[in-house]
């Protein structure tokens, strides 16, 4: 790549001509790696556009973190206790969803290796992306 020098010390370089610009966003990317993980420890094949991958990695965390107990606990408590408070709370939610997403569901009620997996990956997408979570 060549450097444009401008006037004073400032030096360009040139735009990229490879294709559409990329846009660098870190909760994306950390759900895109999320759901890479899923489709290799699971067995399943989420897609961009699938409807699990939108309730499973969209919909059912956004539930849990509108619930005002858990922005209390997060609020006012510690990492561990919000932690806490996320996973008892996604247990509850998940309930009301478990005749539209019964296969999820039950996968997610049998096999603890996955709720735990899933739960902590939520609670921590949730808490490293909250500008508002304390450090």
């Amino acid at each position: 790549m060549q450097n444009i020098n401008l006037e004073g010390n400032t030096v360009l370089d040139p735009a990229s001509t490879g294709g559409a610009s990329v846009i660098n966003d870190p909760q994306l990317e950390y759900l895109s790696e999320i759901v890479r993980d899923f489709n290799d420890k699971f067995g399943k094949d989420l897609t961009e556009n699938d409807s699990i991958r939108k309730f499973m990695m969209e919909e059912l965390p956004q539930k849990v973190v509108e619930k005002e107990e858990y922005q209390n606990t997060k609020s006012h408590s510690d990492r561990q206790n919000a932690k806490i408070a996320f996973k008892r709370i996604m247990q509850e939610v998940f309930q009301d969803y478990m005749f539209d997403q019964f296969d999820m569901y039950q996968k997610f009620t049998e096999n603890e290796e996955f709720r735990e997996w899933y739960t902590d990956k939520m609670f921590e997408m949730d808490y490293r992306f909250d500008d508002n979570s304390p450090t």
